[in-house]
């Protein structure tokens, strides 16, 4: 009974071939890949409030 072998993977290409020489530029949307709407503050500022809250709520519990 043999065991299976692992697969056999293609060789790896030249490094060199992987680097351009020159780098693709593109805009700081397409690299986010999303418009920014400015939502996430509010997301935040809510978070953290609750948990503030949350403890503010457990302190008061304990004592």
């Amino acid at each position: 009974m043999s065991k299976p072998r692992a697969p056999e993977y293609p060789p790896v290409a030249d490094p060199e071939d992987q680097h351009p020489e020159e780098p693709k530029r593109v805009t700081t949307t397409e690299a986010r890949q999303a418009v920014p709407t400015g939502h996430m503050r509010y997301v935040l500022g809510v978070g953290i409030a609750l948990v503030i809250l949350a403890f503010l709520i457990a302190y008061v519990a304990s004592t």
